[in-house]
């Protein structure tokens, strides 16, 4: 995965690689424009480029590994991320088997790894900010405009939340400030910025919601030319006092909050805001744990299961039941309050569809692309 102003290097044929080893790289972004970017250069031995070749849905490139490249970022308009599939093969079989067994071994290994006493991180905080940087984001990156755009890296369990000393804090932070005593959190969850990033204005909930966010800002040492700062804002309606349409919409700025480590913000989901990304001489990221919470259990597991139910997809059955129980939860008519039990096991018996679902998607991408079954469609 590859972001505008991605600092990426060549590979160098220096590298440990044999003359009969190849390299695959299958485009997974189906919007990608002319203006995009996001080409592979190679390159000849006296550092002259060889071919670029420009990346569309589905198209699979194969090059011997001795040649140098670069896999370029995208353009500073594409404010999604860039997605491959890259497989290195090689003829030796011994190899291949040389570095499977490496790689598992490593899997077992790290399985019984305690942090503090085996590697150099001392905290789970440290641990945490240098795994995001140099391995993988989860990133949820809506293309619609009323999404937040934010990546998260890990999301944390409700049901080990509420058990925590900080969740005691937060609980307290929402009683002190609206008056009501029995909020529970629906979402939980560990946010990356970076400087490549384009977090958008948004709203936590529906304007008939109570709810409130909470922040924490976990990056130590944050000056103030890092930027990095979460706005708030004010909408602004036409003059007749009717909103402008969705993706149209105009703000004034309210206030804005340095995120400073171990500070913590809460505020009305109601209140559009948006983090705003790291200046961009900043090579690091910006981490903050957030927590949305409803103002009764029963909202707050009706909230999950909602965002639950608008990821099922299909014409299954099961589908068919999950969009009649989302229309009865979104609906503002009279009809009476589903039950909480029914909730309760209506939320555990999708979000393991869900999960299900994006495990399904993940093994079906790699059988669409490893089965050969004719040419790949070109969807540009």
């Amino acid at each position: 995965m590859h972001r505008r102003l991605d600092f990426i290097t060549a590979a160098s044929k220096e590298h440990n690689v044999d003359k009969d080893e190849l390299v695959i790289r299958i485009s997974l972004n189906k919007d990608f424009k002319k203006n995009d970017y996001g080409e592979a250069i190679f390159y000849k031995d006296d550092g002259e480029i060889l071919a670029a070749v420009y990346p569309k849905m589905g198209r699979m490139v194969v090059w011997n590994a001795s040649v140098p490249f670069i896999f370029k970022p995208p353009a500073m308009s594409y404010v999604q991320a860039q997605f491959d599939i890259v497989v290195k093969i090689t003829t030796s079989k011994e190899k291949a088997e040389q570095v499977i067994a490496e790689t598992k071994k490593l899997i077992e290994k790290s399985k019984s790894r305690t942090l503090k006493e085996h590697s150099p991180f001392q905290t789970r905080v440290t641990f945490l900010r240098w795994t995001s940087v140099n391995m993988k984001e989860k990133p949820f990156d809506g293309q619609d405009e009323e999404h937040d755009n934010v990546s998260w890296i890990a999301m944390l369990q409700v049901k080990d939340f509420v058990t925590s000393r900080l969740w005691k804090i937060v609980k307290q932070l929402a009683t002190y400030l609206s008056g009501f005593d029995e909020w529970y959190p629906y979402d939980v969850s560990m946010n990356i910025i970076r400087n490549s990033h384009y977090p958008r204005i948004h709203e936590d909930c529906e304007p008939s919601e109570h709810e409130y966010t909470f922040l924490m800002y976990l990056t130590p040492d944050w000056e103030a030319n890092n930027y990095g700062e979460t706005a708030f804002f004010e909408e602004v309606f036409t003059k007749d006092g009717t909103p402008f349409p969705a993706g149209k919409q105009q703000y004034e700025w309210i206030a804005s909050v340095r995120p400073r480590y171990g500070r913590i913000v809460i505020f009305r989901g109601i209140i559009p805001h948006s983090a705003r990304p790291p200046s961009p001489g900043f090579s690091g990221a910006r981490y903050t744990f957030a927590c949305k919470v409803s103002r009764t259990y029963r909202l707050a597991i009706s909230k999950a299961l909602r965002e639950t139910l608008e990821y099922v997809q299909g014409e299954s059955e099961d589908s068919t039941a999950a969009y009649n129980i989302l229309n009865k939860l979104i609906s503002d008519d009279d009809t009476p309050a589903l039950p909480i039990k029914f909730i309760e096991e209506k939320l555990e018996h999708y979000q393991r569809k869900r999960q299900e679902m994006y495990e399904g998607f993940q093994s079906s991408t790699v059988e669409q692309l490893t089965v050969t079954k004719g040419p790949v469609k070109d969807e540009l």
